[in-house]
């Protein structure tokens, strides 16, 4: 990979020959100049297909595989933590979501004023080429910008602090000894971590497991040997698989193809490794970055948000969970009473069998439950309340219960209306005693709702209770 510019921010050249990591600290923006190639990321579990001029971002610590085919070159444009944090820190907290290849052309606008920034800063190299200057300081913060303003994803926070130091020890200890056999007892007595931590570890910060990262850590060193002349038995064993099922079952994982297919592609297409230096304007090898560099300014409605949807359908999927089923609203308390009602949640309960029906307004002046005899007395009357809990339970189903307003009786305010709507229809002075009664009404539902053992004269069978009778005044309305 050659570097053109360091921290804190830097671009460099990549080619088929070019090692790369699996992941570094530094947000990497990349940009296919040439020819095709292959990224793999760990949360879309599939490798894409890269073709000129596809842009992706590639966030700190994030794990990647990404390579070139034979003539082919990519740009990249690498950021520092520090600058970052001086610049755009949100850019730390929030994972940066910017994959060009999985959009079609027509949703390609945000990633263009992407390229138009990341073009005109790359620009002021070729300006300033064989002096102590580079892309300026305005140039990158234009960049950032852009991925800030477009690519953000704020449902994926970054985690931060003594974490990153703890990973960069588990890594660097699997990259000094991937080609040896070692297992998750061996990184767990050298980093002084519990095996249970680290396998979270990996699989939240990573996206893989640890065997996973060790597989394509693996992986990337035998895919470089390809190029030499050793048998694929001689790779394996030197790369660390412990066998060539091993490595084989790896390549057909993450590219898709058999080490000797890879291999064979690579003797029809091998260019022998040469270094790049900083190349002359006329050389066309950054021509369609450039093209980008005069691009127009997008109008700001025409900026497209992107969210990535990765959906694997080849996964095994879970079972669906149906809480739908748990809860049914059957609406006003007094609607229980209608035979045509009852008729449809029968049927609905057979065919769906829900845990739970809920109905409101038990204790609203529809269901007549406080009402003034003829000499000024209140009477209670249950019937109602006990029918609709009865019919309820006469499902399978538990009661839930929504009490509502009070009866109006009670009402302290003359305007106050029932849970239908209507206006209160009594407005006398509440005689002494209709409190603690409606009270003590109002505590019989609630244990009614709780399934308790009732005192004589107040429960839910639908029949005759002693010390009430079993009036039915009419329904009013």
């Amino acid at each position: 990979m050659d570097t053109f510019h360091m921290e804190p921010f830097r671009f460099a050249l990549s080619r088929k020959e070019t090692s790369r990591p699996l992941w570094r600290p530094e947000l990497e923006l990349v940009f296919v100049l040439q020819g095709t190639g292959r990224v793999y990321f760990s949360d879309l579990k599939t490798a894409y297909t890269l073709h000129e001029n596809d842009l992706f971002a590639v966030n700190g610590f994030e794990v990647q595989d990404f390579e070139l085919d034979a003539g082919s070159a990519a740009l990249s444009f690498f950021v520092s933590p520090g600058f970052l944090g001086t610049v755009a820190p949100e850019l730390l907290q929030y994972r940066v979501s910017c994959r060009s290849f999985l959009y079609l052309k027509d949703k390609q606008s945000a990633f263009d004023v992407l390229r138009r920034d990341l073009a005109q800063a790359f620009q002021a190299i070729y300006k300033q080429a064989g002096s102590a200057g580079g892309c300026s300081t305005s140039s990158a913060a234009a960049i950032l910008e852009d991925l800030s303003r477009y690519f953000l994803d704020d449902s994926q926070p970054i985690e931060k602090g003594g974490v990153q130091d703890t990973l960069k020890r588990m890594t660097r200890y699997i990259q000094e000894h991937c080609r040896e056999r070692i297992t998750l007892d061996d990184l767990a007595r050298h980093t002084f971590l519990s095996k249970t931590y680290i396998s979270r570890c990996f699989t939240r910060y990573f996206g893989v497991s640890f065997t996973g990262y060790l597989e394509l850590l693996r992986l990337s060193a035998a895919v470089r040997l390809l190029a030499g002349e050793g048998t694929l038995a001689e790779i394996a064993e030197e790369s660390g698989f412990p066998d060539v099922n091993a490595m084989t079952r790896a390549f057909k994982r993450y590219r898709g193809v058999m080490p000797g297919e890879y291999r064979h592609a690579l003797d029809h297409g091998r260019e022998s490794p040469r270094i790049m230096t900083l190349p002359e304007e006329g050389s066309g090898l950054f021509a369609a970055l450039l093209a980008y560099a005069d691009l127009p300014a997008q109008p700001e409605q025409s900026a497209l948000r992107v969210q990535e949807l990765p959906v694997d359908a080849a996964a095994r999927g879970e079972p669906f969970s149906s809480h739908w089923k748990r809860l049914l609203n059957a609406g006003y308390a007094r609607s229980l009473t209608d035979a045509r009602v009852q008729q449809e949640l029968r049927s609905l309960q057979q065919t769906v069998g829900f845990e739970f029906i809920r109905i409101k307004g038990v204790l609203d002046d529809d269901m007549c439950l406080l009402r003034l005899d003829m000499n000024g007395q209140p009477v209670m009357n249950y019937t109602y309340v006990d029918e609709g809990i009865d019919f309820i339970l006469s499902l399978g189903a538990k009661p839930m219960l929504e009490l509502g307003y009070m009866p109006s009786l009670l009402a302290q305010n003359a305007g106050t209306r029932s849970m239908r709507g209507g206006p209160c229809r009594h407005q006398q002075p509440v005689p002494a005693g209709a409190a603690a009664v409606f009270g003590a009404a109002a505590g019989a539902v609630l244990l009614l709702q709780a399934g308790s053992d009732l005192p004589a004269g107040h429960g839910g069978s639908g029949k005759t209770r002693a010390g009430r009778p079993d009036v039915r005044p009419p329904l009013p309305g």
